[in-house]
């Protein structure tokens, strides 16, 4: 199984994507968002993990694709955040929200 939502595709939720790109530490925000409503991890933890950047949200994501039961590994994850920490983070969070929060 893959993602439903496209990793470009922030433009579809235009709070998500204006949160990451212009609110500072939005991104982690979204994550531990995210994070927090798929694995009930409680939103500090997520959120603390997360601003170790890319390490800390590439395993809250494997997190999030082992609840949603998405394909992936952990370096691909890294290298997702490394690259587009934003198109990355809105791609989780549109998901929690289309996948999960949808369908508990």
């Amino acid at each position: 199984m893959s993602f439903q939502e496209q990793l470009c595709g922030c433009l579809s939720d235009m709070f998500s994507c204006l949160i990451v790109w212009y609110v500072p530490f939005g991104s982690c925000v979204m994550h531990a968002m995210a994070t927090n409503q798929i694995t009930n991890s409680g939103f500090m933890e997520s959120y603390l993990i997360s601003l170790a950047c890319c390490f800390g949200m590439a395993y809250n994501r494997q997190k999030i694709k082992k609840v949603l039961m998405i394909q992936g590994n952990y370096f691909e994850d890294c290298l997702m955040y490394f690259c587009c920490m934003a198109c990355a983070t809105a791609q989780d969070y549109r998901e929690a929200e289309t996948r999960y929060l949808a369908n508990p």
